[in-house]
């Protein structure tokens, strides 16, 4: 839909006029990009069973190997770091590693071994959140929105701050977050039903808020 068309739209589905249709429309571009951007990380149309393979492969091989390094003393271990600053251009990262290591605790671990047990355990994450096509192919395929919707928030909340955002059909947000999907994301399915969407996105806000809360 070309732009003129897009404003109009705007300004007869949100009853808003010219300045806050051209803002709200750059909110919707904007949500756009970050639905190109990050919404790859939550992709549905990945092979989860040669994903999940693939993982679980990675995080065998690295076990393996902190159970090797794990044999040696720590000073060999803290060789490998040498040896790692000499094979990557004086990169001293192993080195600091290490040396922050013995700076917070006193005693010395290998920066090369912090990092593979960090993997491991990376990839052990993983594993335990790869879920089989299904129900958790659905809640990824929600995930993947959640970017998008947040940078809507934001926009619709710019040129509303007195509403409040809600998955309920019935309010204004709703509506915006519709039109998203019905002329960017999804125009073949024009009565697309959105809430699960925004609830996912909204929940998400919600919990990093209460995360940070609680750090406090």
């Amino acid at each position: 839909m070309e732009e003129k068309k897009l404003i109009n739209h705007i300004k007869q589905e949100m009853r808003v006029g010219e300045q806050q249709a051209r803002k709200l429309l750059a909110g919707l571009h904007d949500a756009l990009g970050y639905h190109h951007d990050m919404g790859e990380m939550y992709c549905s149309e990945i092979n989860v069973k040669d994903y999940k393979d693939t993982i679980q492969n990675a995080h065998d091989a690295l076990k393996i190997l902190n159970a090797a390094l794990g044999n040696l003393s720590e000073t060999n271990r803290l060789l490998i770091d040498d040896y790692y600053r000499e094979a990557n251009n004086s990169d001293k990262t192993m080195i600091d590693l290490a040396n922050a290591e013995m700076f917070e605790t006193g005693v010395p671990k290998s920066g090369f071994y912090q990092i593979s047990q960090r993997m491991q355990n990376a990839l052990e994450k993983a594993e335990e959140n790869i879920k089989a096509p299904g129900a958790g192919n659905a809640r990824r395929d929600g995930k993947k929105y959640i970017a998008a919707i947040e940078a809507l928030r934001q926009n619709f909340l710019d040129v509303f701050p007195d509403k409040k955002p809600s998955a309920s059909p019935e309010t204004l947000f709703y509506r915006y977050v519709q039109i998203w999907f019905q002329c960017f994301v999804d125009p073949e399915n024009p009565d697309k039903d959105v809430r699960r969407h925004i609830s996912n996105a909204l929940n998400h806000k919600e919990n990093k808020v209460k995360h940070v809360k609680g750090k406090k």
